[in-house]
C-alpha cells in the first residue's frame, strides 16, 4: 500500500493470477470479486463502498470475471463478464457481457473482441 499507493481489502475475493499493470492507485474494496487471470491497470477501482457498516450507500457487487481486463482509471460497480475488456476512464454501472470491449460513462458494449470488423458489424 505505501510503496504503490494502492488499496486492496483483505475481505475481497481474488482469484489466482491477478496482474497489476503499474499498480499505482488501484483500489479493490471489500465488496469486490476478482476472477482468475484478471488484469488491472493503474487507477482502476473495483466497488464503491469502502465501509460495509455504513448503511447510507448501497453496496455495489463489483465483479471482474475470469480473464477480463480493466483499463486505467476505470470504475467497476457491476459485473464485467469473462474475457471482456473495460476501456480507460469508463464507469461500469450495469453488467457487461463476456468477450466484449466495453467503454464509456456509463459503459456499454462496443464490439466483440477477437472478431474481424465485418463479423463484428454483422453481429450487431
Amino acid at each position: 500500500t505505501l510503496a504503490l499507493g494502492c488499496e486492496i481489502a483483505w475481505q475481497a475475493e481474488i482469484g489466482p493470477g491477478l496482474r497489476l499493470l503499474h499498480g499505482f492507485g488501484i483500489v479493490i474494496l471489500p465488496c469486490a470479486r476478482v476472477g482468475a487471470g484478471v488484469t488491472l491497470a493503474h487507477g482502476a477501482t473495483l466497488g464503491y463502498r469502502a465501509r460495509p457498516e455504513t448503511p447510507t450507500w448501497p453496496e455495489s457487487r463489483a465483479e471482474v470475471a475470469d480473464g477480463a481486463g480493466v483499463g486505467p482509471y476505470a470504475l467497476v460497480w457491476a459485473r464485467l463478464g469473462p474475457g471482456a475488456v473495460l476501456a480507460p476512464h469508463s464507469v461500469l454501472r450495469d453488467p457487461a457481457p463476456g468477450g466484449w470491449a466495453v467503454g464509456g460513462a456509463p459503459a456499454r458494449p462496443l464490439r466483440p473482441i477477437g472478431l474481424s470488423e465485418a463479423t463484428a458489424l454483422a453481429a450487431e
